[in-house]
């Protein structure tokens, strides 16, 4: 029986090869996925800013509420 060192050889260095390249995907997705999450934070953050921005400016009398999807009411929690 004859060993075929060569071919051992080459599977073992495809075998690294697969693994080095499955773990720098992994690690490229992680990268992405991470940077989506920050930058939508982030947006959301400015949203809220927005929103009560919007309000203090009704409330200042700049401009009437003409926006229908923020609601500026103050909500009491004295409901407990």
């Amino acid at each position: 029986m004859q060993l075929d060192i060569d071919g051992i050889i080459k599977h073992q260095r495809s075998a690294r090869n697969r693994t080095a390249c499955l773990a720098v995907t992994v690690f490229i997705f992680s990268v992405v996925f991470i940077a989506l999450g920050v930058v939508g934070q982030g947006d959301y953050e400015e949203a809220v800013a927005e929103e009560a921005r919007y309000c203090q400016r009704v409330e200042l009398g700049v401009h009437r509420d003409f926006n229908e999807n923020i609601n500026c009411k103050k909500e009491s929690n004295d409901e407990h």
